[in-house]
């Protein structure tokens, strides 16, 4: 049979099963939404050819926060930004909603059998026998070291600096963060120093080197419609396609797993040695491996589960650590006032620090209002990941934080979905609700964590740092968080203690480049891939 009956006769069946589902079950039909520009696209190419949650702002504006938009052939799908939805979603039936198995593949191309890909009962073991390496007492006692990585970073640029005529330069932060975070997730997590701040030909640094953007970013026509469709797909055949395919971006994917394992697996040979003598480190793999020879049998990672964890850490360690410190970057150099009030606060607080005579710092010193506001407002503003996946394991009924009222006027409290429901969850949507976050919520404005703003509505609680969804919520909520967070911390205040940043021509044109984490390019210039391009002096 020829591909073209083949693809014919499988449009065919997907457009029966769609209209069988539309009139034989609970619909969605009414639920407000754009008109799709296509049948057979739907809203897909709106969604998913923009930049990071452009179309979610502009639905969220003109439908709400419950969203109903059209993928291929017709099927309904939500788009969900309401609380009391999401926390039903996350938190009291999460098992019920649960990643799609082509999702699944993804997650288990890029980083394995880990605790991305995990669920059910396996995530609850991957999640016991890592959470000893990322408890508070753990996270704060790496902020010395996230500081020392940073200073070697800053130590570079002042040399830059200041062999330039100007006494500044510009940097691209994107290409010096991605490499310090490295060497910073390699120091921190596994004890193993990368040196791809000295060497960008590091085999992990030109692996991630615009590695999300390689594979994900600037999706064709074709390649949207074949993301729509892939529920359709049995997992076996897109996990064969994974191996197989030629496609350049499976090819990069493949090959970059390839690398990253490869790096994983000679830790662990390193690691090991030590271990087995009892030199073991308070590192947060060296915790992980002692977690898994305590747990029982049942409980135990096998070594591919093992080195999945080391690949997911790895990427999320420093790849989306790099991307809200870039965002934090150029915020603050569109926004000198903010700059120098974070600096002042930065400085004053060494200052105390020093006349302890304290040589090392910790968390417990920059304690600071200022900056921790600061660190909030790039969370909300600009999260790394700004879309979460799920879908309905069984007819259900969502509630709902406000009414909505349906196209033909009727208004609901509460929203049945049917069985099958892709629902996608808008992080950044969500992080711009007005209810929560005030009228000015497409703003960057640090001020609204200081003034009550961000607190004063009884919200539903819903994330695990300060009602974000940034690092999501429930069970599957990011087990780095802190980590995460005592790292923004340690690089900005280095850097902003020490450089002043400001815009350049390029910068004025960065865009949200899509490409499952929402990463900085320059409009013209994405097939350069990721880059934020600021100017740089010593601050006096």
């Amino acid at each position: 049979m020829d591909p073209v009956s083949v693809t014919a006769g499988f449009a065919a069946a997907v457009i029966v099963y769609s209209i069988y589902r539309r009139y034989t079950g609970i619909s969605l039909a009414d639920v407000p939404g754009p008109e799709p520009a296509s049948f057979i696209m739907g809203n897909t190419k709106e969604l998913y050819q923009g930049q990071a949650a452009e179309a979610d702002f502009k639905w969220q504006a003109q439908y709400g926060n419950v969203i109903r938009f059209k993928a291929p052939f017709g099927e309904d799908q939500l788009m969900i930004t309401d609380p009391a939805a999401l926390q039903y979603i996350f938190v009291k039936s999460a098992d019920r909603f649960l990643k799609s198995p082509d999702r699944l593949v993804i997650a288990k191309m890029r980083d394995g059998k880990g605790i991305a890909w995990a669920s059910g009962e396996d995530h609850k073991r991957h999640q016991k026998v890592m959470l000893p390496g990322f408890g508070a007492p753990e996270c704060k006692a790496f902020f010395p070291l996230f500081k020392g990585c940073a200073e070697t970073m800053s130590n570079k640029w002042i040399d830059v600096i200041s062999n330039s005529k100007e006494q500044s330069a510009v940097l691209d932060m994107s290409a010096w963060l991605s490499r310090t975070t490295l060497d910073a997730i390699g120091e921190v997590a596994f004890d193993v120093r990368f040196g791809s701040l000295d060497n960008n030909e590091h085999a992990l640094a030109r692996a991630y080197n615009n590695m999300m953007v390689d594979i994900f970013g600037s999706p064709s026509d074709m390649q949207v419609f074949f993301q729509g469709v892939s529920r359709y797909i049995p997992s076996r055949i897109l996990e064969y396609i994974g191996k197989r395919s030629k496609s350049p971006r499976i090819v990069r994917m493949r090959e970059a797993g390839n690398i990253i394992t490869s790096v994983a697996k000679q830790i662990v040979k390193d690691k090991a040695e030590v271990l087995l003598q009892g030199k073991g480190n308070r590192d947060v793999f060296s915790l992980l491996v002692k977690a898994n020879m305590d747990a029982d049998a049942k409980a135990k990672m096998t070594e591919e589960e093992m080195l999945a964890q080391m690949r997911t850490i790895l990427f999320t360690g420093h790849e989306t650590t790099s991307t809200t410190i870039s965002w934090a970057l150029l915020e603050l150099a569109k926004n000198p006032e903010m700059q120098s009030r974070l600096r002042a606060e930065i400085r004053e607080t060494e200052a105390t620090m020093h006349k302890r005579g304290d040589a090392e710092s910790t968390i417990a010193d920059f304690d600071m209002p200022y900056t921790a506001a600061v660190i909030k407002e790039v969370l909300r503003f600009s999260p790394a990941a700004y879309h979460i996946y799920r879908y309905a394991t069984q007819d259900d009924i969502l509630p709902l934080s406000q009414p909505i009222t349906t196209r033909f006027g009727k208004v609901i409290q509460e929203l049945p979905i049917p069985k099958g429901t892709r629902i996608v969850t808008s992080i950044a949507a969500y992080n711009r609700n007005k209810d929560l976050w005030g009228e000015d919520a497409h703003m960057f404005n640090p001020e609204r964590w200081l003034d009550g703003a961000a607190k004063e509505k009884k919200a539903t609680s819903l994330g695990v740092y300060s009602n974000l969804m940034t690092f999501g919520s429930g069970v599957r909520a990011c087990i780095g968080w802190r980590f995460a967070v005592i790292e923004v911390h340690a690089f900005l205040t280095e850097l902003v203690g020490k450089f002043e940043f400001t815009l350049t021509d390029k910068s004025k044109w960065v865009r949200r480049e899509a490409c499952m984490v929402m990463a900085p390019t320059v409009e013209d210039e994405v097939e350069n891939g990721v880059q934020l391009p600021l100017r740089v002096s010593v601050a006096h």
